[in-house]
């Protein structure tokens, strides 16, 4: 089972995938593998190994850069809700904040969805076409 905004957003980027044709280039790109690395020549791990640890190294950037905004905003919410609950330790103050954090969370994600979804495929063509 998968969360509603979360489903929202993996049903988003791969309706990016049709949208922009992206599943005939991830075809193109597995056609034309067959001419870099052809079946009758030796594989070569060590070569390899190097191009897999740099995709895995620019989708977690990829990663990083889509999710900054969530982790600064859950530091600075967090550290602020401590220091509330640090000055009045008689109110719960976690439970009464939590509902406005989700909704802050909600609204970070309302106003940065098209920009997080750019560079989702500026990344997706970084990361399979460019190669």
């Amino acid at each position: 089972p998968q969360a509603a905004l979360a489903a929202i957003i993996s049903f988003s980027a791969l309706l990016l995938l049709f949208v922009f044709d992206f599943d005939h280039e991830i075809v193109k790109a597995l056609v034309a593998s067959y001419q870099v690395a052809p079946v009758n020549v030796f594989f070569n791990p060590q070569a390899a190994l190097v191009d897999v640890t740099d995709t895995v190294s620019d989708a977690f950037f990829l990663v990083i850069r889509l999710g900054s905004p969530f982790v600064a905003y859950a530091i600075l919410v967090n550290l602020t809700i401590g220091f509330v609950n640090k000055l009045t330790p008689q109110i719960p103050v976690y439970f009464i904040s939590l509902p406005f954090v989700i909704a802050g969370g909600m609204i970070i994600f309302y106003f940065a969805v098209g920009t997080l979804l750019s560079l989702f495929v500026d990344g997706f063509v970084d990361l399979t076409l460019a190669r």
